[in-house]
């Protein structure tokens, strides 16, 4: 009987210990709220993301995301990482997995008034294979 509850009491332990719940969590000063949201507009991934330079045309930082609901098919956004990107005439574009050209995850859009929002994309080998909607508010 000790042995079997010795057994639960380890394997309750590992889950919490792996459990991301947590991951976005604390929300680091100075940087954005991240929600993204799907076609039909349900919100599939939550977090925070850090725009730490942007000169002329680069931009670096820091993401971390978690996959909200049940959502498929959402691209490599969900972790944790560094980030790259750039400005467009009337905009800015940040990928997430700047690593990969078949994986990676775009988000292009409109940076100002404390906000950040666009279109995400998730690029494969075969090209654009999934897209939405995102809004990142400064905290």
């Amino acid at each position: 009987m000790q042995k079997i509850i010795f057994i639960i009491i380890v394997a309750i332990l590992f889950f919490a210990c792996n459990n991301n719940s947590n991951l976005v969590e604390p929300i680091p000063s100075g940087s954005y709220s991240y929600m993204s949201y799907d076609t039909t507009g349900t919100a599939i991934v939550k977090g925070w993301l850090i725009i730490n330079d942007i000169d002329s045309s680069n931009i670096i930082g820091k993401w971390e995301f978690k996959s909200i609901g049940n959502a498929l098919d959402i691209g490599p956004q969900v972790g944790s990482g560094e980030l790259i990107g750039g400005t467009l005439e009337d905009g800015i574009w940040v990928e997430l997995n700047p690593q990969f050209r078949d994986n990676n995850l775009q988000l292009i859009g409109i940076l100002g008034n404390n906000k950040f929002s666009g279109v995400w994309q998730w690029t494969s080998i075969v090209g654009i294979t999934n897209h939405g909607t995102f809004e990142a508010l400064k905290n």
